[in-house]
């Protein structure tokens, strides 16, 4: 139990320490107001989406600790390819397509 405790700060950690920079980062590659609002509420889109996806993964069909597993594998690829020299668009894209990754950490807490 303490393992699972330290992995779920471990990743809300990682979640506190990206998410808040998100819009710096996009505007960094210059992106405007606009489309990193854009971004952000396509992400927030995707979150809502995943969230339940997610728990029915990790409920009927994996189990949590697969499906947990997934995302955390899911989340490093995309995670990874952001640091890497792409294009805004991709960037912005890998940044919506992080969010679900991310949603299934909130559905298995």
């Amino acid at each position: 139990m303490r393992r699972l405790q330290v992995l779920f700060l471990a990743t809300g950690a990682t979640l506190g320490a990206f998410s808040p920079f998100v819009a710096v980062i996009l505007q960094a590659h210059g992106l405007d107001a606009t489309a990193i609002g854009l971004v952000v509420a396509l992400g927030a889109v995707a979150t809502t989406v995943a969230l339940p996806a997610w728990g029915h993964l990790g409920d009927r069909i994996l189990g949590r600790s697969r499906a947990f597993q997934a995302a955390a594998i899911l989340s490093i690829v995309v995670a990874l390819a952001l640091g890497g020299p792409i294009p805004v668009v991709a960037l912005a894209a890998l940044v919506v397509l992080l969010t679900p990754f991310q949603a299934a950490f909130l559905s298995f807490a």
